[in-house]
């Protein structure tokens, strides 16, 4: 009865599943513990850190007027910066995403600008074949360094 009392707790502790920790060699992996979500601090969404000299920055969030729209699977969103009536853009950003409404964060350089020319930002949001699912209207970029702009797509 001793020895079944004695291997028991073996045996039970032997069935639960090993740790995380990988071997190779003479080293052991051991994975960090999951990053908890940064606090946000006052009543903004934004945290405004140092714009470097000559550095514009744009943010804001994309969505349509409905929080938590799901995107299919494969989404992208692209943000651009473009010259009215010139072609190609100044600056852009894209990233995948699976739901509106989503942050964005654009940052470029003010040399980049003309002075005395016109300035629009875009949204375009498409699946993973590429076809344009939401798009937004052209609006004028904003004359600060550091601007928020949130841009309200619309179905294409």
């Amino acid at each position: 009865m001793k020895f079944v009392t004695v291997l028991l707790p073996l045996l039970v502790l032997s069935l639960l599943p090993a740790s995380a920790q990988t071997r190779i060699g003479q080293v052991t992996l051991t994975p960090s513990p999951p990053a908890s979500a940064p606090a946000r601090s006052g009543p903004s969404e934004y945290t405004w850190e140092a714009v470097p000299a000559g550095m514009y920055e744009l943010r804001g969030r994309i969505g349509t007027g409905q929080e938590g729209q799901r995107l299919p699977a494969g989404s992208r969103i692209r943000v651009t910066v473009e010259e009215v009536g010139g072609s190609g853009s100044l600056a852009s950003a894209e990233f995948g995403t699976s739901r509106l409404s989503t942050p964005y964060q654009l940052y470029f350089s003010a040399g980049r600008l003309s002075s005395g020319r016109r300035y629009v930002v875009r949204c375009r949001i498409v699946d993973s074949a590429g076809r344009l699912l939401y798009r937004s209207a052209d609006l004028p970029l904003p004359r600060q360094s550091r601007s928020t702009l949130n841009l309200t797509v619309s179905a294409s």
